[in-house]
């Protein structure tokens, strides 16, 4: 009987789900984890919104460059990971997903879109990962509790931009700070100083 399946997770051979069977899958009620992460689909289903108890989701990957997360997520209050797929895989997130107070983990992807974080996300521990022309939109002061974040370089910002890691001292909490900048110059490394707590520290770029 579905209304007793709380777990869910897929593995199909073939690699592929077609949107209709997906949709099948959102009439399990009473799920709390549902991981998607080793399929791929077309898109991510509305009726998602539907799963209102999830605590935990895995995104499944996409034949596209980015697949959307939609706003239905917004129904998913007790929400606390979500979770990229295991195909390198880019998620554009909507101002929704902001919404739940119950957000700790955003990991195993690569996040873009709506950064405009709501001030009660006091529970949210991991970003992972998140371009940084996405990153200056975020106001760090709405994210006090981060501990784990990753930030990788903006394509289209080109090679001599000046980054800057000056929004990082804001965060008080952090533990672990990894920084993908490859070929372009981090400025200064001084603001990492300001992270009392910081353990693990991982640059990929030209420190000046």
């Amino acid at each position: 009987d579905a209304l007793y399946v709380h777990s869910l997770s897929l593995n199909n051979l073939s690699g592929r789900v077609q949107l209709e069977e997906m949709k099948m899958y959102t009439k399990f009620k009473n799920l709390q984890v549902l991981d998607l992460t080793r399929v791929k689909s077309d898109r991510i289903p509305e009726e998602v919104g539907d799963l209102v108890l999830l605590k935990f989701i895995g995104l499944m990957g996409c034949f596209r460059n980015s697949l959307e997360i939609p706003p239905s997520i917004v129904k998913l209050k007790r929400l606390q990971t979500l979770c990229g797929s295991n195909f390198f895989q880019c998620y554009t997130i909507p101002r929704e997903l902001w919404e739940l107070k119950e957000l700790r983990h955003i990991t195993n992807g690569q996040y873009s879109g709506s950064m405009k974080i709501c001030n009660h996300q006091t529970k949210l521990r991991t970003l992972d990962e998140i371009r940084y022309k996405d990153w200056v939109q975020i106001d760090t002061l709405t994210i006090p509790n981060l501990q784990t974040l990753t930030i990788i370089r903006s394509e289209e910002l080109g090679r001599g931009y000046a980054y800057t890691l000056d929004s990082i001292a804001k965060l008080a909490s952090l533990q672990t700070f990894t920084l993908l900048l490859f070929s372009s110059n981090i400025p200064t490394i001084k603001p990492l100083w300001s992270c009392k707590l910081l353990k693990s520290v991982y640059l990929a770029g030209t420190i000046e």
